[in-house]
């Protein structure tokens, strides 16, 4: 079985937590380094790792904005928020900008991916405004 993995984002600080992990009483808690603040379950939005890696290798977590591209002529396929499908245990791409569909994030290979933000820090990437094309 392979450790599952998080980050965790503090809206308070508006900023991801430096170090998160479980303490002795299985509570989650994160430490925000530069206010020297510890953070416990009710302070932090956790965001799991999904175990795939974008085309230059960061790992690809719950919350992360990725712009996927056709394999052969590299066009811009969309703009897409990586979600936990509240349907079924697995972790997809939400269609903002169109449907509102998930797809299965393990459909693709992940050098059709790239991490270009995430929803707490970059939330204007999604804007309806913007249509999913070539940047």
């Amino acid at each position: 079985m392979c450790e599952a993995k998080y980050r965790a984002w503090s809206e308070e600080h508006n900023r991801y937590c430096d170090f998160v992990t479980l303490d002795d009483i299985g509570r989650w808690i994160g430490w925000i380094e530069s206010c020297k603040t510890f953070l416990t379950t009710i302070d932090i939005i956790l965001e799991q790792a999904t175990g795939v890696k974008d085309k230059n290798g960061n790992m690809i977590h719950v919350g992360d904005i990725v712009k996927m591209k056709y394999p052969y002529d590299k066009r811009c396929i969309g703009k897409f928020v990586v979600v936990r499908d509240p349907n079924s245990p697995r972790i997809g791409l939400l269609d903002k900008t169109k449907t509102d569909e998930i797809f299965n994030l393990y459909n693709y290979m992940s050098n059709h991916y790239e991490v270009i933000g995430n929803i707490n820090e970059n939330p204007g990437l999604l804007s309806k405004d913007k249509p999913n094309e070539e940047e």
